[in-house]
C-alpha cells in the first residue's frame, strides 16, 4: 500500500470538504430569489390600480410562484431559480399595467363625466325652453328626473376626486342615459304641439 506524503492527508481532507460545501451549496434551493418572487407578488397584490385592473397578470404571476413552488420541491433549483426571476417580472409588469389602465379609467370616466354634466345642462335648458313655451308636460316628474340626474352626477364627482373610476363611469352613464329620457319626453311634447298647429 502506498503511503501519502506528509501533510497531503489534511489538503486532501480540506479538497474534499471542500468539493462537498460547493455542492452543496449548488443543491440548496434559491431562496433568495424566490423571497423577491413572493415580495413582488405581494407588491402587485397591493398595489390598488393592479389590484383593480391588472387582476390577470397578477393571476399571471400566482401560476409562475406555484410552478416556482413545485421546481423548488422536486429540487430543479436552476428552473426554480429561472421561474423566479420570471414572477419578478411578471409581478412589475402587472404593476405598470394596473397604472396604465388606471390612467386610461380615468380618462374615461373624466369624458362621461363631462358628458353627463353636458347634457344635464341640456336637459335643464330644454325643459326651461318647454316651461316658457307653455308645454303640456308634467313639469314637476321631470324636474324631479333632473334633480336625481343631478344627485347621481354629483355622486360620480365624488367617486372620481376619490380615484374610483369604475363607479363614477357607471353612474355618469346612468345619469346621462336618464337625462336622455328625459329629453325624448320634452321633445315629444314638443312634436305633439307641433303636430296640432
Amino acid at each position: 500500500m502506498r503511503k501519502l506524503l506528509p501533510g497531503t492527508s489534511g489538503l486532501l481532507a480540506l479538497g474534499l470538504l471542500l468539493i462537498a460545501v460547493i455542492f452543496l451549496a449548488c443543491a440548496a434551493p434559491p431562496q433568495e430569489q424566490m423571497d423577491a418572487a413572493r415580495a413582488a407578488l405581494a407588491r402587485a397584490e397591493n398595489d390598488p390600480d393592479a389590484a383593480a385592473y391588472a387582476v390577470d397578470s397578477i393571476a399571471r404571476v400566482r401560476d409562475i410562484i406555484s410552478r416556482m413552488e413545485a421546481e423548488s420541491a422536486a429540487k430543479r433549483y436552476d428552473s426554480a431559480k429561472t421561474l423566479a426571476a420570471e414572477a419578478v417580472s411578471a409581478a412589475e409588469k402587472a404593476v405598470a399595467d394596473g397604472r396604465a389602465a388606471a390612467l386610461r379609467a380615468r380618462d374615461e370616466a373624466a369624458g362621461l363625466l363631462d358628458a353627463a354634466r353636458i347634457l344635464l345642462a341640456e336637459t335643464q335648458s330644454s325643459l326651461d325652453n318647454a316651461r316658457g313655451a307653455n308645454l303640456a308636460l308634467d313639469y314637476d316628474e321631470l324636474g324631479k328626473g333632473i334633480a336625481s340626474a343631478q344627485n347621481e352626477i354629483d355622486q360620480a364627482v365624488v367617486a372620481f376626486t376619490n380615484g374610483r373610476y369604475t363607479e363614477t363611469r357607471d353612474k355618469s352613464s346612468s345619469a346621462r342615459s336618464a337625462l336622455a329620457g328625459l329629453q325624448g319626453r320634452i321633445a315629444e311634447g314638443a312634436q305633439a304641439v307641433n303636430r296640432k298647429k
